[in-house]
């Protein structure tokens, strides 16, 4: 069904190679163009990653299953995704929080292997929550009363991806690992218990980052739409 080539490099390719792929889709997409949009865009490509991750040793079904399983997410949200988004809204912050934990620990455990997608979701999900609720983020909205322009985007998109890199770069230097500054400690080191903890801290902070860190960001730099402005007007 598929050439050798491609059949041995799929089989082996790991989560952190697929998210350099996706990733920059997704923030693009969420800093862009549609904030809501770009959390389920999010949501999928993340969930269809770990089904295919979770059934690799069945090579190809996981490919299959990953991708049927991201169709009918999307399918999900198309047919009922207004009555999804009132009844999320509806339980409340604390409540959205904790089944977003219960899902990342799910995950988690499901496929301990994989820390990254688990982190990615539990950092995006929860800061959009935290985004949607405390500073209200709108991609597409009027900032200081013009339409969003392509220099304004672009400066948007530099800012975010510089703040990405920091974040990637200094958690390299910080955390347990081999590229650690403090990677001579016993506990620091790649063979620690820590270095586990330190990858899931370091993607959860990036999702963190994408929906929460870089919109408000963007906000106090005056490149996107405040709420706060508003009430100022008045």
């Amino acid at each position: 069904m598929f050439p050798a080539e491609i059949t041995d490099s799929l089989a082996v390719i790991s989560s952190q190679e697929i998210g350099i792929y996706f990733l920059p889709l997704v923030l693009l997409f969420f800093w862009l163009i549609d904030e809501k949009k770009g959390l389920i865009l999010g949501i999928i490509i993340i969930v269809s990653i770990w089904c295919g991750l979770f059934f690799r040793p069945y090579f190809p079904i996981g490919i299959w299953t990953g991708l049927a399983v991201g169709l009918v997410l999307l399918l999900l949200w198309y047919a009922a995704g207004s009555y999804l988004t009132k009844f999320f809204a509806a339980a409340g912050m604390r409540s959205q929080n904790i089944c977003i934990a219960a899902i990342a620990l799910a995950m988690n455990g499901l496929l301990p292997g994989d820390r990254m997608l688990p982190a990615l979701f539990l950092g995006f999900c929860i800061g959009y929550t935290i985004m949607k609720n405390r500073f209200p983020f709108f991609a597409r909205k009027e900032t200081n009363r013009k339409a969003p322009g392509i220099m304004l985007m672009a400066v948007r998109c530099l800012t975010g991806l510089l703040g990405l890199g920091i974040i990637l770069i200094g958690s390299r230097f910080i955390l347990p690992g081999e590229g650690s500054l403090f990677r001579d400690f016993h506990y620091w080191s790649k063979n620690s218990l820590f270095y586990e903890l330190g990858q899931f801290v370091r993607y959860g902070m990036i999702g963190l980052w994408v929906s929460a860190g870089a919109p408000r960001v963007f906000q106090q730099m005056g490149i996107a739409h405040n709420p706060k402005d508003e009430g100022s007007e008045k």
